[in-house]
């Protein structure tokens, strides 16, 4: 008897969890059997109340799941707008600068041509070169940004 005491002692603190509960169990098993009842009606007690318990921890486990599984795809279509309006506001800038870019590219194309220094141009000789070449410009970039401005680009 000392050795099974010393070998008690000597258990993991979950085992020695274990066994007080058994022994709880085993206690009240025999204040059952002790009132008249047998073995087999307490066992299928035990049995029922803990298939009970166990039926309830699965249905309130299930439901935790459920409720946590609803709040991650809310969460996630919370984030699929927020990352969608950024892409919408992103193409709109991106808009904008393009045609900017567009407005600005074209004086700059007519300037590039007009600053090439050939000879055989005939608008370098006339009087009303220059002018024309700077009304071109204007008229293009005021044409792009009617354009980009019926088309909200801008």
């Amino acid at each position: 008897m000392v050795r099974a005491e010393a070998w008690a002692s000597t258990r993991p603190r979950h085992v020695r969890a274990q066994s007080t509960a058994g022994d709880a169990l085993q206690d009240r098993d025999q204040g059952l059997v002790a009132c008249g009842r047998d073995d087999g009606a307490v066992e299928r007690d035990i049995v029922g109340i803990e298939l009970f318990h166990v039926v309830g921890f699965r249905q309130m486990l299930q439901n935790i799941l459920t409720v946590n599984a609803t709040l991650v795809s809310q969460r996630q279509n919370e984030e699929m707008k927020q990352l969608a309006e950024a892409g919408h506001a992103q193409n709109d800038e991106i808009k904008k600068i393009s045609s900017w870019a567009a407005i600005l590219f074209a004086p700059t194309l007519i300037g590039t041509v007009y600053g090439m220094n050939f000879e055989e141009m005939p608008e370098l000789h006339w009087a009303f070169g220059y002018p024309f070449a700077i009304a071109l410009m204007g008229v293009v970039c005021v044409s792009l940004y009617m354009i980009f401005k019926r088309r909200n680009w801008l």
